[in-house]
């Protein structure tokens, strides 16, 4: 048990009297009134009534919130405290309009805005939330994801973006590290603390009233949590409200906060001035030392072993604080800020060109910035023409140069396909998570993300393409009977990089980790290349089979090659029916126009899935 524990009938009779005289209250004469020069246009109290949510947790059926009811006062810090599985992470997203009623979960209750039901408008562009995890590219810097935020957010003109990208830069204290990297586990970058101001300085680009935080200090040193809280406690300061879980904070920084709202097993405990909560559970018999932090103190009293079969002494401490509270609380919702009535408002929404070319813009920076995985590309490019011009480097003539030709056209082939496939999947991991919180956001659309993706990836296949093939061709001493030949064979290669791409792109949008991906395209790419033309003759495969021949990227892309290759060969070979043995005519245009028609018909079934994802990840 716990030390220090006095009786809990001792004092009860006094509990309202706490409440009642430490209450923040104010007199309609001392509210503070909006005048024309404050930085926000408004300032919004939020409350919710009687709210019960219900979770599908393993099969069973888990009330995770049982009738909360609460309040948040503009120019004050909530935190809001509980043991792990209490449901305050469940509450802040049902406050931030995260968590919706489905197959899975069900909400009931009211949540209210300067008194209005947030049903009748969307409450989030009044609001901003800030995510546990950082989420951010770890080859930018601070301002530029802040004037990429400006861009999409903010109205005005560029000079007044610049200079609330500066005041907000300042504001968090970030300016002296505002061009250095992010950074992440394999980039050197700036600080936990710093990359949880970033985070921070972004939700504040849209003039939020309402700041939702969850676990902002988590992973954080004790200085760098303080820092954070304090910058939060400075944007109370401006009216705005502050809202944030907190698991378990330093002494020093759980003494900031204003208000404290703790919950235990979905139920409210406690919720009142931080700094009479300590009195309070000592007047109910758990009495916190002087020389001990409450916030431990606390999450050890709320502490339930296992929830599903409570002890009887878990069961009776948790009786007492709930009826208690029940009982002794009394609702204050007076803001010494001047309250009016909120409605239905746009936000600032930019245009679809102006989406598509900051889009644009923030994909070739990082290409450009991601140097390990570009160096890794060079590098491969190289290897691979070399690999082949050390294997194939004696054709020789006849049906050894047939047999040798294909075979080294059909590794080229293969590689072209893979390596646009696994390039792509590695890139679009890198800002996937990015990706999900913007396009959740409403930042910007999904067409112009898909497109400017697919043409920041055009640059790269030019590059790549160059080194292999010059490489390979070259050396390999391919038909050289003028100068067209090799320039088509590059572009055929550059063709059959962007057709892996585009296979690429559907996989990376089918599986949650680039491992998965990887593996994923991997299994379903290699059974097709038995349908490429050079293992059976594509009029030799079954009827029933040979559908997927036109479903092969290896088939057009070899076909391509071969039929560039085998028209006016310069080699000595009588008899040798090179295009017949493959099962496909000299027209050199069937093999391009099926990578295009493929590729095209791919890349619209990715748009597909990636549309179905966000949709997917909202509902």
């Amino acid at each position: 048990m716990f030390e220090n524990q006095i009786s809990p009938k001792e004092s009860e009779e006094n509990l309202s009297d706490y409440y009642s005289s430490n209450r923040h209250t104010n007199g309609k004469d001392d509210k503070i009134h909006l005048q024309a020069d404050d930085q926000l246009n408004r300032y919004v109290q939020l409350s919710w009534e009687d709210v019960n949510y219900y979770a599908s947790v393993e099969g069973k059926r888990m009330h995770i919130l049982k009738g909360v009811s609460g309040h948040a006062n503009p120019g004050e810090f909530l935190a809001i405290m509980g043991a792990s599985g209490s449901g305050k992470t469940s509450l802040l997203n049902i406050l931030a309009n995260r968590a919706r009623s489905g197959n899975k979960a069900e909400m009931t209750g009211t949540i209210f805005a300067n008194g209005k039901d947030t049903k009748e408008f969307n409450i989030s562009k009044y609001a901003a939330y800030v995510t546990q995890d950082d989420v951010l590219l770890a080859v930018l810097t601070p301002r530029d994801c802040l004037k990429f935020y400006s861009k999409l957010r903010c109205p005005g003109t560029d000079k007044e973006r610049h200079a609330k990208v500066e005041e907000i830069l300042n504001d968090l204290n970030i300016a002296r590290i505002a061009d250095n990297l992010i950074g992440n586990t394999m980039i050197k970058g700036i600080s936990g603390g710093e990359k949880k101001r970033v985070c921070i300085g972004i939700e504040l680009m849209s003039d939020p009233c309402i700041v939702m935080l969850d676990e902002p200090t988590s992973g954080l040193d004790s200085y760098n949590a303080g820092v954070v809280v304090d910058l939060l406690l400075k944007q109370a300061a401006k009216g705005r409200t502050i809202i944030s879980t907190i698991h378990q904070p330093s002494s020093n920084v759980f003494k900031k906060f204003d208000k404290l709202f703790l919950l235990a097993e979905g139920n409210v405990v406690y919720h009142g001035p931080c700094d009479i909560s300590r009195k309070y559970f000592a007047e109910l018999g758990y009495k916190c030392p002087k020389q001990v932090n409450p916030a431990d103190y606390y999450m050890r009293m709320l502490h339930i072993t296992n929830r599903h079969e409570k002890t009887e002494e878990e069961q009776n401490k948790l009786d007492l604080f709930v009826g208690s509270y029940n009982e002794n609380h009394v609702k204050d919702t007076e803001s010494k800020y001047e309250l009016t009535e909120l409605h239905e408002i746009e936000g600032y929404r930019p245009s679809y060109l102006v989406e598509f070319l900051e889009l644009l813009k923030r994909s070739g920076k990082l290409a450009a910035k991601n140097r390990p995985l570009i160096k890794l590309h060079i590098v491969f490019s190289i290897l691979f023409g070399t690999l082949i011009a050390l294997i194939f480097n004696d054709i020789g003539n006849g049906q050894k140069a047939m047999q040798n030709t294909n075979g080294a056209l059909y590794m080229i082939t293969i590689w072209a396909i893979m390596e646009g496939n696994q390039a792509v999947i590695m890139n679009y991991y890198v800002e996937r998570a990015v990706f999900l919180k913007e396009h959740d956001e409403g930042l910007y659309g999904t067409l112009t993300y898909f497109l400017s993706k697919n043409i920041v990836d055009l640059p790269w296949t030019f590059v790549a393409g160059f080194l292999t093939s010059v490489i390979a061709y070259f050396s390999l001493d391919l038909n050289l009977h003028d100068g067209s030949k090799y320039v088509i064979f590059y572009c055929i290669y550059v063709m059959a990089l962007q057709c892996g791409m585009a296979f690429g792109y559907i996989t990376g949008y089918m599986m949650s980790s680039v491992e998965t991906a990887l593996a994923f395209s991997t299994v379903i790419l290699f059974p097709i290349t038995a349908f490429g033309g050079q293992h059976v003759k594509v009029t030799s495969i079954p009827i029933a089979w040979r559908w997927i021949t036109y479903l092969a990227p290896f088939k057009w892309v070899f076909q391509a090659f071969t039929v560039n290759e085998y028209n006016d060969w310069g080699r000595d070979c009588d008899n040798c029916d090179s295009l017949g043995h493959l099962g496909w005519s000299d027209e050199l245009w069937q093999g391009p126009v099926g990578i295009i028609v493929l590729s095209t018909c791919v890349r619209l079934l990715a748009f597909i899935l990636l549309k179905f994802l966000t949709r997917n990840k909202r509902s």
